[in-house]
């Protein structure tokens, strides 16, 4: 009878330990999805703040100029949209970057772009091109 219950709290045991491996990779594959969906959000983020510091600095520079810049290198499928909107002497610019996640930035500028009132879609753009002479004409390319 003594073997029996040495047996059995032997592999009550073991089967603890198993339970609580299977645990810990549970807790590790779950922070791995977290950390891979943070890094895609990071990488969202910098495009998008590249974008609305381009435009930015096209709005502050002064008479006429032209802008071409390399957008950083996003690993998934992504969408850029942006619009204006024109009021009360403003531009309202906003960038959307949509993938899983979405980044939004707001900007005010001094200076039109593309007329004012625009939508301007893109699928993965790899650059912008600004141009500034009366107003700022932006383009994905």
């Amino acid at each position: 009878m003594n073997d029996q219950g040495l047996l059995a709290s032997f592999l009550l045991c073991k089967i603890g330990v198993a339970l609580a491996a299977l645990a810990f990779l549970g807790v590790a594959l779950s922070m791995h999805a977290s950390l891979g969906r943070l890094a895609e959000r990071e990488d969202l983020t910098q495009l998008a703040d590249a974008i609305a510091g381009a435009i930015e600095a096209a709005d502050s520079l002064p008479g006429e100029a032209e802008m071409w810049r390399g957008l950083p290198a996003v690993p998934q499928q992504f969408e850029v949209v942006v619009t204006g909107e024109r009021g009360s002497g403003v531009q309202v610019v906003r960038v959307h970057v949509i993938a899983e996640d979405e980044v939004e930035r707001v900007l005010m500028l001094t200076n039109q772009v593309n007329g004012g009132e625009f939508t301007l879609t893109m699928k993965n753009p790899r650059e912008i091109h600004l141009r500034k002479a009366d107003a700022i004409q932006l383009e994905l390319v």
